[in-house]
């Protein structure tokens, strides 16, 4: 997984914070959920003692960067699915693509998405991912890869 993706991801769920916690029990850097981690630790073998591990930002990046790397994997690469995914779980993100065999791009499937929770957060993560890329020296900046622009949605 690309690193300025995994700062968007992170700046979004939790802005940075190591100690944050949501009221539906994410925790950490990346907003991780301690049942998803149990799954991440055990596919990949990654010790995880329970959910106040997810507050240790290694073991958040670690579990976190799994997931969302299995996402991306899932997608076929798709940061677009990947993020929506990982916001509103992937099975969401695959019922959200085009079904009636019409051609979508990136931008009319973001705004399609029905839950302006998950809209608002693609676009963020999309917008941060360009300006991470820029912190980080990219030589050139990426919204969307050629491959997102030719996905079909």
């Amino acid at each position: 997984t690309d690193l300025s993706y995994m700062y968007a991801i992170t700046r979004q769920e939790s802005m940075m914070n190591p100690l944050a916690r949501s009221p539906v029990g994410a925790r950490g850097l990346m907003q991780f959920m301690p049942d998803t981690a149990a799954m991440v630790s055990k596919k990949y073998g990654y010790p995880y003692g329970g959910k106040d591990e997810l507050f240790n930002p290694s073991v958040n990046i670690r579990l976190g960067g799994a997931y969302l790397h299995d996402l991306q994997e899932k997608f076929g690469g798709n940061r677009i699915f990947a993020t929506a995914g990982y916001n509103a779980g992937p099975g969401r993100a695959y019922k959200w693509q085009s079904g009636d065999g019409v051609r979508r791009d990136a931008i009319t499937y973001i705004e399609a998405i029905p839950f302006n929770e998950t809209r608002n957060y693609v676009q963020k993560v999309l917008m941060y991912n360009v300006i991470y890329q820029h912190l980080l020296g990219a030589q050139k900046l990426e919204l969307l890869t050629p491959s997102e622009h030719e996905a079909f949605y």
